[in-house]
């Protein structure tokens, strides 16, 4: 598979991004760069989310975001220069994906773990569908290739960074198996100012996917908006944790 370069300019940074021609690694770039999805500049409470920011780089610890599942590092390099004195760790599974998001991230504040994201640390089943890099699988083409690898939990990055960082930022795609992560021990939702999930009903019908994410969701303070496919969940009350 031919791996090929793109060079991305955003705001006033120009910079060479790798991928893989005629995959779907060209629509996660647009989604991601082009059509900027993760834009917080776009949601009536962006003035208090870049407040937080501020305030968060003031108080001596790095805002902390976390990308899962990271792909090849689109949503990662876009926020990294979003919020340039962010601390980042993004995850991701899959090998040819993490190789490219290892170099596409090579010279960022980046912390690239091979692994997938879990409930709590130890083994996350990670479902391959066939195509580096595809996030929009036939839904038979998702269920013949699920393996294991090495689990890490939110909270468990929190408090591995917790001397230097702060909570800022989770944006989770981690499609069929989003239903795990609020099903047991979410109670790194109330420390995260800003989740930004996309929901996988839509595209593994009969799974109840989203189901324990509305369940939890509804007894939490917080405000949800949405842009593009993703929801934004935001602390109805922005503070430092």
């Amino acid at each position: 598979m031919e791996v090929a370069t793109v060079n991305l300019t955003l705001g006033n940074v120009e910079r060479k991004f790798l991928y893989r021609k005629d995959t779907n690694d060209e629509s996660v770039i647009a989604h991601a760069l082009k059509n900027s999805a993760y834009d917080l500049g776009r949601l009536r409470r962006a003035k208090e989310i870049f407040d937080l920011y501020d305030l968060l780089v003031r108080s001596g610890k790095a805002p902390l975001i976390i990308d899962a599942a990271a792909n090849i590092g689109a949503s990662t390099v876009y926020f990294a220069l979003a919020f340039p004195k962010a601390r980042l760790v993004a995850i991701e599974p899959e090998q040819r994906n993490f190789d490219l998001l290892a170099s596409n991230t090579a010279d960022l504040p980046v912390e690239c773990l091979h692994a997938g994201i879990a409930a709590s640390a130890g083994v996350s089943n990670v479902v391959d569908p066939g195509n580096p890099g595809c996030h929009t699988a036939a839904p038979d083409d998702r269920t013949k290739a699920v393996h294991s690898s090495a689990g890490v939990s939110i909270s468990e990055i929190y408090e591995r960074n917790a001397k230097n960082t702060l909570p800022f930022i989770v944006k989770i795609d981690i499609e069929r198996c989003e239903g795990k992560m609020f099903a047991a021990n979410p109670e790194w939702v109330d420390r995260t100012p800003i989740i930004i999930i996309q929901l996988s009903d839509c595209l593994i019908s009969g799974t109840e996917n989203s189901r324990a994410f509305v369940e939890y969701s509804t007894g939490c303070n917080r405000d949800f908006f949405y842009l593009y496919d993703n929801i934004f969940s935001i602390a109805r009350e922005i503070k430092l944790n």
